[in-house]
């Protein structure tokens, strides 16, 4: 009986043991797929990683990209900024001297209209006092061609008179010259 109790003990630690090595197998092959899924998993891990490195490198140089070029539009947008104000400021300055120049023309012009209008003024005024003038010296050419003509007519009738003056001197010059030839001739 117990050598029975002891075979039928004997017989069920063989089978626990079966089912435990039974158990321990599944269990290794189980260990060594999830081993196998482990490497795996590692490797995609490692390969993943490394894809992840690259990615942060191509980020960090399309940073870098982004960096330069932020910088050159920055640079350009200064650029630009500052050539808008120097040309808005030449704009300015030539907007200025283009008003100051049409302030110069105004007043050149009020000047030049001034001076036109003095001038016609001045020239009408010496107009008029030279036509004046002229009407005084036609009247005094007038007086001196009546005066020249009362001369003339003087001097002509004086002429006229000396000549007669003279042919009678000389005819009584002649009967006195005849008269002392006469009596000359008479005494001798």
């Amino acid at each position: 009986l117990i050598e029975a109790q002891f075979k039928s003990d004997l017989h069920n630690e063989q089978s626990k043991s079966h089912r435990t090595q039974q158990q321990v197998e599944a269990a290794q092959s189980l260990a060594d797929a999830r081993q196998s899924e482990l490497e795996e998993a590692r490797k995609e891990v490692n390969s993943l990683t490394q894809s992840n490195r690259a990615l942060q490198d191509e980020i960090r140089s399309l940073n870098a990209e982004v960096e330069t070029l932020g910088n050159d539009l920055l640079a350009q947008a200064q650029s630009r900024a500052v050539d808008k104000e120097r040309m808005e400021g030449r704009i300015r300055e030539l907007q200025d001297e283009l008003g100051r120049l049409a302030n110069e023309t105004r007043e050149r012009e009020r000047n030049a209209s001034e001076q036109s209008r003095s001038r016609a003024a001045e020239f009408a005024s010496q107009r008029k006092s030279a036509e004046q003038q002229y009407s005084r010296l036609q009247e005094e050419y007038r007086q001196l061609h009546e005066l020249l003509q009362r001369t003339q007519n003087e001097s002509e009738a004086q002429t006229h008179q000396g000549q007669i003056d003279r042919e009678e001197l000389e005819a009584r010059l002649t009967s006195a010259q005849e008269k002392a030839k006469s009596a000359e001739e008479a005494l001798a």
